[in-house]
């Protein structure tokens, strides 16, 4: 989502549960399985959007790719949808997601890697050492929600 790199083996997130490929079959296919951790997740009513990420497994010959873009999908009762790449989603929108969902998100965003890693500040300071830190006009919901006032005071 900020394009941060982060230990797999000290992944601060919780992993993202195996029913979740099942119930979103899309995510994977025959050759290729996914080891992920859900990085945020905004419910809205009864859906729940997640943003997932990690890496890649090819299944035939046991080896990992990152999984540089991640993926935003939607669970609803009976229902998940792929939407696309988190960050492209909230930078230039996507089918079925509204401008209040995409701001809700980024803000969502923002306070579950701020409360995950320790607090703005060090989040401020990961982006900044990364040099990933998001800015406008391309990443302005990320930027806008970087410097809201409430950021990180909600996990």
């Amino acid at each position: 989502m900020f394009g941060l790199s982060l230990a797999a083996s000290a992944m601060p997130f919780p992993r993202a549960p195996a029913s979740l490929f099942e119930r979103c079959p899309e995510l994977v296919n025959e050759a290729w399985s996914r080891v992920s951790w859900e990085f945020v997740r905004l419910d809205v009513g009864a859906t729940s959007f997640l943003a997932i990420g990690g890496y890649f497994v090819n299944r035939a010959q046991n080896t990992r790719e990152p999984d540089w873009k991640g993926a935003l999908v939607a669970l609803s009762p009976g229902h998940c949808e792929l939407i696309g790449p988190p960050r492209s989603v909230l930078d230039y929108g996507a089918a079925d997601t509204t401008d209040e969902m995409r701001r809700d998100f980024a803000q969502a965003a923002v306070n579950r890697y701020a409360a995950v890693l320790g607090g703005m500040g060090t989040l401020r300071k990961l982006l900044t050492e990364q040099q990933v830190t998001p800015a406008a006009p391309r990443s302005a919901l990320l930027a806008q929600a970087l410097e809201t006032p409430e950021s990180g005071a909600r996990p």
